[in-house]
């Protein structure tokens, strides 16, 4: 379930945060306990301060002769904009959940270039090493990672909140002085696409408590923690997440917003701008569909379209069925997997199985539903917990493992 204080407002304080200190945080530790971090754009993991050393710099280096910008892997919905310089490749413009780059590089140090007050992100340093740093709302900056020892090295920035209230730019990965671009890496093979709302972004999913207020929410969404990424790393395969919180198939949380639901906002590439993705090189094997919640989740009000439960649930229904249809245009060959999870009531419950009901019976062969038991919901404002969305995942990860030739190798 997921709440919409309007579509494209803030869920949480947007403002930009100055550049701080460090501050050493527990894995297990929560920001409701942890009023310094709200206040700190560089965070490195435990274990994992001694191993390097960050600094946010100004962007202004990035046009020294000896810097040189590395080629990335992008994935996700993104759209490129004009680099600085001549010299210098695009970065990408990103709204949506999950969106990741990755670059390999040889040299002691890298640079991460952002013009971006609004998101938090993890950077991982080598695969063994895992992930080392947390960077929050860098604003128009560069954060330098130096120490790192000649290489070869890769470098990973996983996008890990929500960002509503507007677009923001990753300027891309920079090595100085005598650094050297490596080939990028390669995209997997195997690719996932995941649409939903605030379950699938990770809301709040690890928060000690169901009580967030302020900025509680932004710090507590991580949508690598999700049920999505964690589906896909079981496969070892690439995932888009194409979700938004508080958003329904032709409702929205408590009715808001009536004309814009994902029905709507799925083609673009961007949730504020109505240029269209092109997927090129996006073909996933499988396409989990996580809707429903929010168009069932309060009581009708006079003012709205449907004259009680009845014709709410027949027009969502009609229009998810043809929703997923138009999705099956796009990905003939993927499974499609559609969740449905206890919690949210017997209205929405039967209408999953109807509407797999129809697909099947409009030919579609290829379709699943994986019914979900109710779960303790401990995250913010009764969201699934870190705990949750690994039940998630391994119900919709054993459905996919038991289908045969899923993924064509």
């Amino acid at each position: 379930m997921a709440r919409l204080a309007g579509l494209i407002a803030a869920v949480g304080c947007v403002a930009a945060i100055g550049v701080a200190g460090w501050v050493g945080l527990d894995a297990a530790s929560d920001p409701q306990d942890q009023p310094e971090i709200h206040r700190t754009t560089l965070q490195p993991l435990p274990g994992r301060s001694e191993t390097f050393v960050a600094q946010v710099i100004d962007t202004d280096v990035l046009t020294s002769a000896d810097m040189l910008q590395l080629e990335a892997t992008i994935i996700g919905r993104a759209a490129p904009i004009a680099p600085a310089s001549a010299a210098q490749k695009d970065g990408f413009r990103h709204q949506w959940p999950a969106v990741y780059a990755s670059a390999r590089f040889s040299g002691d140090a890298i640079i991460l270039a952002f013009d971006d007050t609004l998101n938090r992100y993890r950077v991982t340093l080598d695969d063994a090493g895992g992930p080392a740093l947390v960077i929050t709302r860098p604003g128009e900056s560069a954060v330098q990672i130096t120490g790192l020892g000649p290489g070869p090295h890769q470098v990973r920035l996983d996008k890990i909140s929500e960002s509503l209230s507007g677009a923001s730019d990753f300027l891309g990965f920079f090595v100085p002085g005598e650094g050297k671009a490596l080939a990028p890496p390669d995209q997997n093979a195997r690719q996932i696409e995941f649409i939903g709302d605030s379950d699938a972004v990770g809301y709040g999913n690890v928060s000690s408590s169901r009580d967030c207020v302020g900025d509680d929410v932004f710090f507590l969404t991580d949508t690598q923690e999700a049920f999505g990424p964690r589906v896909a790393r079981f496969f070892d395969a690439d995932y888009q997440i194409i979700a938004i919180s508080g958003i329904g198939v032709v409702r929205n949380y408590g009715g808001a917003n009536p004309d814009t639901t994902m029905l709507s906002l799925y083609p673009r590439r961007l949730i504020e701008d109505p240029g269209v993705f092109q997927p090129d090189g996006w073909s996933p094997q499988v396409v989990v569909f996580a809707l429903g919640s929010n168009d069932f989740a309060t009581q009708l009000e006079p003012s709205e379209a449907w004259p009680d439960q009845q014709a709410l649930r027949a027009d969502f229904e009609t229009r998810y069925t043809r929703f997923i249809e138009a999705v099956r245009a796009q990905y003939p060959q993927a499974l499609f997997v559609l969740v449905a999870m206890e919690d949210y009531g017997k209205d929405y419950m039967n209408a999953h199985r109807k509407v797999l009901a129809q697909l099947q019976s409009n030919g579609d062969a290829n379709v699943a539903l994986v019914d979900l038991p109710k779960m303790e919901k401990t995250g913010c404002h009764w969201h699934p917990s870190r705990d949750d969305h690994q039940i998630l995942a391994d119900g919709i990860a054993g459905l996919v493992d038991a289908q045969p030739g899923v993924w064509g190798d």
